[in-house]
């Protein structure tokens, strides 16, 4: 759309984390499919939500191609600031 190629970023906090843990995550394949098929797709965790776990002695271990942020707010914050739309599912 408009000449510019569809990036989507998967953006995971609080309790929704729980989909990109190893230990919790009930859709492993299901993300491992969509990362090897869609170059365009990401998934990123927050994390100050990780820190909680950890604070909490909870496993941190994302699924393999995670990507952390440092904040979840501030990254949905910038990237709407970059022109992205945002989308909370």
């Amino acid at each position: 759309m408009f000449g510019r190629p569809l990036r989507i970023e998967i953006l995971a906090n609080a309790r929704g984390l729980d989909v990109l843990r190893v230990t919790t995550s009930p859709y492993r394949e299901r993300i491992s499919s969509l990362q090897a098929r869609h170059m365009n797709v990401s998934f990123v965790a927050c994390g100050t939500t990780l820190e909680k776990l950890r604070t909490a002695n909870q496993s941190t271990d994302l699924l393999p191609g995670v990507m952390v942020t440092p904040s979840a707010l501030d990254e949905a914050l910038q990237r709407v600031r970059e022109g992205w739309s945002y989308i909370k599912v």
